[in-house]
């Protein structure tokens, strides 16, 4: 019995030697991927993303001052400010969570909010690249 624990061990030592260098290819992998799909592109994602969360107090006057959330969006708050004239007819349509069918006469409101919507897209799609390369390191050095 004793023998047959000594041989346990020592062939687990050297399964574990002879995986030592899989376990760093695979991180030298996972690493590779990270440097590749966690870059610019999702530092512009996440900055689209976060300046354009409503959290400026932003009173709401009129017909649809009940559906508004009572506050702006930095990004909203200065591209307004870029072109004052507003939008023609009933304006440009720029969804919300809390209003999706929502629109806007402001050119620069309404470019703030789909930056929001498309920095969200950036940094979906950059994870999703990012798990889909870290699987395969998984396959390849299992």
């Amino acid at each position: 019995m004793l023998n047959d624990i000594k041989c346990r061990l020592l062939n687990w030592e050297i399964n574990q030697s002879s995986l030592t260098p899989l376990i760093v290819e695979k991180q030298a992998c996972e690493n590779q991927c990270l440097a590749e799909f966690f870059g610019f592109s999702t530092a512009i994602g996440a900055v689209a993303t976060a300046s354009s969360v409503p959290s400026l107090p932003y009173p709401r006057k009129g017909f649809d001052a009940k559906k508004s959330t009572g506050a702006t969006s930095p990004a909203s708050k200065w591209m307004r400010k870029l072109r004052k004239k507003p939008l023609p007819g009933k304006g440009m349509p720029a969804p919300t969570l809390k209003n999706p069918m929502s629109r806007t006469t402001s050119l620069g409101a309404g470019v703030a909010r789909w930056m929001g919507w498309i920095g969200a897209g950036m940094l979906v799609w950059n994870w999703r690249e990012l798990a889909i390369c870290s699987w395969e390191c998984g396959k390849e050095y299992q």
